[in-house]
């Protein structure tokens, strides 16, 4: 079987031996173990490290039956520019370039976003009469209004009215559309005007990396940091690991746990692993806050996050409770589960009924200290704590990636064997 994976950009393999893989990687992964063809149709953009893998466009072959095309569409150095959509753009103009010089495959599984990648690739399987998964990982572009300067908002409507368009054709022509969730599924059935007996959802499959010995000593920390690795001595340890934007909460948190009473705020080590444009604003504040018992641990390899998991008693996500996050099971929920982690989280939603329902987590309200601490002195009790660790382990099984990616290979086989 031929698949093509289309999603950009994502971490690729060649990007590293620490490089950790997401969805479309471990599906890819899944797929070559099988014996299958597969093409991966990425960017030349590595988003998370802002920088380019290449100046042009490349195909490059990682083993016979596996090949990554680059597609440049030049670098952006913030998520949200008009240079990031400027890049979305050139990237599909470059897909429909080079599409033709690869043998048609047998099935294609399109992320989105990006929207303009997926549109590009319903179009060529509607005219090669090829079937086209749509994956819907972000609800875009209906989150976009939230990462808008209040006074451009006016400003954006046609263009979001052009997106949108395009999002329901892209979800109405698919074959069948899969999501990252229950909530994102059906707001791409929703979007599309369409369902089908085989849409179907698959969360965030997880790969866990095996700790190396030492692979996150204290000193790292203070080396990176320049701060004492912490004054705790008794209570937990929280750890966060993503990137250090507005999207993920972190600057709201840390601002919130400062106002919590000493006896509790001084029971606990705050570990955040990750980069991000609010990373430095975040270490000011830290600074600003006296959070001696917070660090910053940098951008940190598979190796080493299992390091910090295995550490680590929770796992912290701070998400503002926007239209994407409250309707999906966000990765980093997943990850901290796969590792055995509760999660301490300001979501409800999909993500909090389910930590209610598995009992492997905590959830507060943001901007409420009383409830984050709360929920704070709760995990300080050993049989709380060890109580949810047990339902987090169980929970995490369903989360690992041979597990979830090989249901998503066995679901594009029998579409396949089905004709």
């Amino acid at each position: 079987m031929r698949v093509w994976v289309i999603r950009a950009p994502e971490p690729i393999p060649s990007d590293g031996a620490t490089t950790r893989l997401f969805r479309a990687g471990l599906l890819a992964q899944a797929l070559r173990e099988r014996g299958h063809e597969v093409v991966w149709w990425n960017s030349t953009v590595d988003h998370y490290k802002k920088r380019l893998r290449s100046e042009r466009t490349v195909a490059i072959d990682l083993e016979p039956g596996y090949r990554i095309w680059l597609l440049h569409g030049g670098l952006y150095r913030d998520n949200v520019t008009f240079a990031r959509l400027r890049n979305h753009w050139r990237v599909a103009r470059e897909f429909h370039r080079h599409v033709s010089s690869e043998p048609r495959p047998d099935v294609i599984v399109a992320s989105m976003p990006t929207i303009e990648l997926a549109y590009e690739a319903v179009r060529y399987g509607e005219e090669n009469d090829i079937p086209v998964i749509v994956d819907t990982r972000d609800l875009w572009p209906d989150i976009w209004i939230d990462a808008v300067p209040a006074g451009v908002r006016p400003f954006v409507g046609p263009v979001m009215g052009l997106y949108r368009t395009a999002v329901a054709r892209v979800l109405r022509k698919a074959f069948a559309r899969t999501a990252c969730s229950q909530g994102a599924l059906e707001w791409a059935q929703q979007v599309g005007g369409t369902r089908a007996r085989r849409d179907t959802w698959f969360p965030h499959g997880v790969h866990i990396a095996s700790p190396e010995p030492d692979a996150l000593p204290d000193h790292t920390a203070r080396e990176k940091r320049g701060r004492a690795a912490s004054q705790t001595k008794r209570g937990r340890t929280i750890a966060f690991a993503g990137s250090i934007t507005a999207r993920t909460g972190v600057a709201d948190f840390l601002k919130l746990f400062a106002a919590l009473d000493e006896s509790v705020r001084g029971s606990y080590r705050i570990r955040i692993a990750g980069a991000g444009p609010l990373l430095r604003a975040c270490q000011l504040l830290v600074d600003e806050l006296c959070l001696h018992n917070v660090e910053f641990l940098g951008w940190i390899g598979q190796s080493e996050l299992a390091a910090l998991f295995r550490t680590a008693d929770a796992g912290l996500l701070p998400y503002p409770r926007s239209l994407d996050f409250q309707q999906s099971l966000p990765n980093k929920l997943c990850e901290y589960l796969a590792h055995g982690l509760p999660v301490l989280t300001s979501l409800t939603g999909e993500a909090g009924a389910y930590l209610q329902r598995t009992r492997s987590g905590i959830t507060y309200h943001p901007g409420d200290a009383a409830s984050l601490q709360a929920a704070l002195t709760r995990l300080l009790s050993d049989d709380v704590a060890e109580e949810m660790r047990v339902h987090a382990r169980a929970a995490g099984a369903e989360f690992r990636a041979e597990r979830i990616y090989g249901a998503f290979a066995d679901y594009l086989e029998n579409i396949v064997a089905r004709g």
